[in-house]
């Protein structure tokens, strides 16, 4: 759907600015293994529905789908849906960049990426010391625990934060005008 209304915008003349596509660097192995789903094509295939999840519902019904045709999904299936998710916040953040590695996670935003400051201040207020901030477009956090599980909870949880921020200010703004 999105894709039709960017055409649409496009033969009126309007610029449409792509988001960025950000680069996740996590210590997980996620992905759709052969044994559970066995045609490639369709392997291709969910792995393009999953990219194409724009929002978080999007990511869930399709994992309901995934359950409903190939049974309980594996371990790195449910990593893949984990980093979809993070991947989500982070493209409607603008983010260039999350790397994770041990318990340092680094974020980088896109250099047209318009950070509210209400959602630096939460972010220091929430993280406190474990906040570094490197440059106006970064930032690294010290994660509290280095597994998967807890990274995973922590670092949606922090995208989340931003992610509520950034949307109250959108719909601040959007009221003002």
């Amino acid at each position: 759907m999105q894709m039709v209304e960017q055409a649409v915008q496009r033969l009126k003349g309007h610029v449409i600015e792509e988001d960025p596509d950000p680069t996740l660097q996590f210590p997980v192995s996620a992905f759709i293994p052969e044994h559970y789903v066995t045609d490639p094509h369709h392997r291709l295939s969910l792995y393009k529905r999953l990219t194409a999840c724009g929002q978080i519902g999007e990511l869930a019904l399709l994992h309901g789908e995934i359950q409903d045709r190939y049974g309980p999904p594996p371990e790195p299936v449910e990593r893949l849906l984990e980093v979809m998710q993070l991947r989500t916040h982070a493209k409607r953040l603008r983010l260039a960049s999350i790397e994770v590695h041990d318990q340092t996670t680094k974020v980088v935003f896109h250099p047209k990426a318009v950070i509210p400051e209400s959602s630096v201040h939460r972010l220091m207020d929430q993280l406190k010391k474990r906040l570094k901030f490197l440059s106006p477009l970064a930032f690294e956090i010290q994660m509290r625990q280095s597994d998967w599980p807890s990274l995973f909870s922590e670092l949606n949880a922090i995208l989340q934060s931003l992610d509520l921020c950034d949307t109250k200010t959108i719909q601040r703004d959007a009221n003002v005008s």
